[in-house]
């Protein structure tokens, strides 16, 4: 793995089996499938192997089609439908390879945004909805549920400085609930969290085990107790 973290595993192998699951793949196709995405993103060092080409579907040739929103290169149903898998590069510079239903992206895929954010995982209707990771510009990592295009549901944000925060999301935002900051000393502190950390009584448990009972206001430890 290039990011040691147990958490990002969790969210890959959950991948794995939802994609097998939905689509019916056996499960060296779709651990490969998934582990392609997860390599693109940087997450793992390199993609498994175990796998035939003649174990997979065989769609007949996809097309090549230049179209409103930039080119396409995929699979069209009779009504000239996207289905099946296919790659966008949308005019602006977005990208999106992977799952297509009914004209839109429905199922796995990994898509790049404009200004190069990086999302694997799944989607509904056009939007991130189901498990994923993001990569953000600025190096943090999300990995957890999706709903409508946010992050909604229980999640975990990996800092560049090495902290992560597991707690739960609703329309974006960090709900005001108890969640879990590791820290860089690898000690971690329990209790209310909100967008800019922990607030309130906290329970901090360090390396050697002593758990300290302290009072955090906004991300900042105010005073012990």
């Amino acid at each position: 793995m290039l990011r040691n973290s147990s958490n990002i595993d969790i969210a890959i192998d959950a991948l794995k089996q939802s994609f097998q699951e939905e689509n019916f793949y056996k499960p060296n196709i779709a651990g490969y499938v998934i582990d392609s995405f997860a390599y693109a993103l940087e997450l793992i060092s390199e993609i498994g192997t175990d796998v035939s080409i003649s174990d997979q579907e065989n769609r007949g040739e996809p097309s090549f089609i230049e179209c409103q929103d930039g080119e396409f290169c995929g699979y069209n149903n009779l009504e000239g439908e996207r289905c099946g898998f296919g790659i966008l590069k949308e005019s602006k510079g977005a990208y999106y390879a992977g799952e297509w239903k009914l004209n839109m992206r429905m199922g796995l895929g990994i898509g790049f945004s404009e200004s190069r954010q990086k999302y694997a995982g799944q989607w509904h209707t056009n939007k991130k909805e189901g498990i994923g990771i993001e990569i953000q510009n600025d190096g943090t990592i999300y990995s957890g549920q999706w709903k409508n295009g946010k992050k909604h549901g229980i999640g975990s944000l990996f800092f560049p400085n090495g902290e992560c925060l597991n707690t739960r999301f609703e329309n974006d935002n960090i709900c005001d609930c108890n969640g879990v900051l590791y820290l860089q000393d690898q000690s971690f502190v329990q209790g209310k969290m909100t967008s800019k950390g922990p607030t309130g009584l906290c329970s901090h448990t360090f390396r050697n085990g002593i758990i300290q009972k302290e009072y955090w206001e906004d991300g900042k430890l105010v005073r012990n107790l």
